[in-house]
């Protein structure tokens, strides 16, 4: 969502451009930080802030789910009726293993879902546009000198 895409960027700069020390020392700061950094950042994530930042994002393996297949012998044979993980999109076979219950396949969809190392980047999913005239030498210089 746009404003998730907001608030990563806005901590992203603030960590980049300030110790831990000072974050963690002085919330003021923080907050300065955050109220010069909004109007940049609204730019460059533009809209709602309850809207989708990249709807045209592709699905990943987060999101796991099982997923039964059809009871029909003829298509499945033995393995009609059991359960295989997909992606979230549902379009996409996780891996290959067929599972007997809705529970074992819940379990390999969760280890799935846990084992990703990308899954808080999926679930907010978002492209940077920095405007040309973005410039963060001159806003860290204003908010040191606003500060000061």
């Amino acid at each position: 969502m746009i404003d998730r895409a907001r608030s990563e960027l806005n901590d992203a700069i603030i960590n980049f451009v300030t110790s831990e020390r000072e974050r963690c020392a002085d919330l003021g700061l923080y907050c300065e930080w955050t109220r010069a950094l909004e109007p940049t950042i609204t730019t460059c994530y533009p809209g709602s802030p309850a809207a989708v930042a990249d709807p045209c994002a592709l699905e990943s393996k987060c999101n796991a789910l099982p997923w039964q297949l059809a009871d029909d012998p003829a298509t499945y044979g033995a393995q009609a009726g059991h359960w295989i993980v997909v992606d979230g999109s549902l379009d996409q076979e996780i891996e290959e293993d067929i599972y007997p219950t809705e529970a074992e396949a819940q379990a390999a969809a969760d280890r799935i879902n846990a084992a990703d190392p990308l899954t808080e980047q999926y679930h907010h999913w978002f492209v940077l546009h920095l405007p040309e005239s973005w410039d963060i030498a001159a806003l860290v210089s204003k908010i040191a000198q606003e500060a000061a």
